[in-house]
């Protein structure tokens, strides 16, 4: 273990350093001369500064300073100053919800300002609130009124704007929708707006952006008439798509209104409606056939049917019967229709009476054919032609008879049948009645025939006669 010694600690002790007394004096001097420059300097410039400047009194807006002046009195007189002057504009007391105080300040004279320069910085910095009304919808506050009278007046509106119109037009119920409450508050004056743009908002409502996919058979007209939209708009909400070459799955945008309101109303709708008059046929045998005369003219008659019709926001959404009364029957028209046939020769052309049950040639005429009478004539035919009626009347046989082979006979009354042979297929049933160009059966070669062929006869009081006399 090492020892100091005496000698060691005298050796390791810091020598003074000796200064001669004119050089000691000299530094302090020097010293004394720079702080005392210093402190000039200082008092000179904090003379300028206080020549320049002042005490003043600034408003502080929730921490920020905004405007300055001389006095503390000045300061608060503008700020009641511009409230009032605010109250005045808008017809209600204006208040803030702000922190506003008033500090002692140390400002430059060129940044004090009067009481008039203030309204600008105020208007923008100040949050002003007066007494008035939010419209809450469904618990969310949506729009901010005047007051309540005017939120009330408003709501009123809306539901009288959707309110059915028509004499004929019963409301029996008008609900909104929606769950509305009105309740008084100070509110932001430039929260508050006017009453058609709020009328605006209820009933139409801001923009809302809806997806259509497209189905088949749909276009771009059909979707935007489903919608209540211009093919313009439409296209406009879409520019990625090809008007004219929309395919089924496409995503179409649709930007609808959405109300903020919707008004249900029902109510009892009558409508009267004309109940036609009918046309009653009586025959009459002793009329000639086509001769008719009106007996009675018809009169159309009345009928009122009640309807509920029910509505949202103007739009029919559902209609149910409710009952039907007969105001006035309907009288109908009576028309006396001739039956009775008279058939006239005119030699050998025809009288028009009769239509032509097939056309074709004439094969073989009414008459003596090969030591044989004939008593009808052979039109020429294909087998299943049609063969009709020609003329009206009730089908007496329907049948096979010996050489006729398949025959039809109608009776025309007064006497007048007309007999069709050689069928193929029968199209009426004996009983039934025709009129005049009824399909009746098809040309055949049935019976005693040479190849296909309509035998007709036409025959009066039971006597045939030539046909040829009596066809148009």
């Amino acid at each position: 273990m090492y020892v100091f010694t005496k000698d060691d600690l005298q050796q390791n002790r810091p020598q003074k350093r000796r200064i001669s007394g004119k050089g000691s004096r000299s530094f302090i001097t020097k010293k004394r001369a720079l702080f005392a420059v210093g402190l000039i300097t200082l008092v000179l410039l904090g003379g300028i500064w206080l020549q320049k400047t002042s005490t003043a009194y600034a408003i502080v807006i929730n921490g920020q300073q905004t405007a300055v002046f001389d006095s503390k009195s000045q300061a608060e007189q503008s700020i009641a100053n511009f409230l009032k002057k605010k109250s005045q504009e808008i017809g209600k007391p204006v208040t803030t919800p702000d922190k506003i105080e008033i500090k002692k300040v140390q400002v430059e004279k060129k940044d004090r300002m009067f009481a008039g320069n203030t309204d600008k910085i105020l208007s923008e910095q100040l949050s002003m609130l007066v007494p008035g009304a939010a419209i809450v919808i469904d618990g969310q506050e949506k729009l901010i009124v005047a007051d309540k009278e005017s939120a009330e007046k408003l709501i009123q509106k809306v539901k009288n704007s959707f309110t059915p119109q028509g004499k004929d037009l019963i409301v029996k119920k008008l609900d909104l929708k929606e769950k509305i409450q009105v309740a008084e508050k100070n509110v932001p004056v430039k929260e508050i707006i006017k009453e058609d743009q709020a009328f605006q908002l209820l009933t139409v409502g801001t923009e809302k952006l809806v997806t259509h996919i497209v189905e088949s058979g749909e276009s771009l007209w059909s979707i935007a008439k489903d919608n209540s939209m211009k093919v313009e708009d439409l296209e406009a909400a879409n520019p990625q798509i090809n008007p004219d070459k929309i395919q089924i799955g496409d995503e179409i945008k649709l930007v609808k209104a959405e109300p903020m309101l919707h008004v249900t109303a029902v109510a009892e709708y009558t409508e009267v409606k004309t109940v036609p008059f009918g046309v009653e046929v009586i025959s009459d045998k002793n009329v000639l056939r086509g001769k008719e005369t009106v007996k009675q003219d018809g009169k159309d008659g009345s009928k009122e049917f009640k309807y509920l019709l029910v509505q949202v926001n103007g739009q029919q959404i559902d209609k149910q019967f409710l009952d039907a009364t007969v105001l006035s029957k309907p009288v109908n028209k009576v028309v006396v229709k001739g039956t009775k046939l008279v058939l006239a020769s005119r030699g050998s052309g025809g009288s028009g009476q009769l239509m032509w049950p097939l056309r074709g040639s004439i094969t073989s005429p009414f008459g003596y054919r090969h030591g044989e009478y004939h008593t009808g004539a052979d039109i020429d035919g294909d087998i299943g032609d049609p063969v009709r009626a020609a003329e009206d009347g009730k089908v007496i046989y329907v049948g096979r008879d010996g050489n006729y082979g398949k025959l039809i006979k109608i009776d025309h009354g007064d006497g007048v049948q007309t007999w069709y042979a050689h069928l193929s297929a029968y199209e009426v049933s004996s009983g039934e009645k025709v009129a005049r160009g009824d399909l009746i059966g098809r040309v055949g070669a049935t019976g005693r025939a040479y190849g296909s062929h309509l035998h007709f006869e036409v025959r009066i009081n039971g006597n045939a006669v030539n046909p040829l006399k009596y066809l148009d």
